[in-house]
């Protein structure tokens, strides 16, 4: 897959999530599993996929970190929720499509 088709499926991920803070990652409608077209990546993840899981290299450093957004979005009520998917969706910059 291109890095760019990569960046805009990270983005269109995490613009959903923003819109669906109760939900997971698992349960975007694109995923084959869910019916959708879209392959499974690595952790579904597209930036995973795009570093092949060297978090140096990765916008979002060590996601897993107690501290990182990552981790926020996971453990976060619905507002920490929403702003922490917003932040993980603009930190690749704009996508031009």
């Amino acid at each position: 897959m291109l890095e760019k088709t990569m960046l805009e499926r990270h983005y269109e991920l995490w613009d959903w999530l923003c819109s669906h803070p109760s939900a997971e990652k698992r349960d975007f409608p694109k995923w084959k599993h869910n019916k959708g077209h879209w392959k499974e990546v690595r952790h579904l993840c597209f930036l995973c996929e795009l570093y092949k899981n060297d978090c140096r290299a990765c916008s979002l450093d060590c996601c897993y970190e107690k501290l990182s957004l990552f981790v926020t979005w996971a453990n976060g009520n619905t507002d920490q929720r929403i702003k922490a998917a917003e932040q993980i969706r603009d930190i690749i910059g704009e996508v031009k499509r």
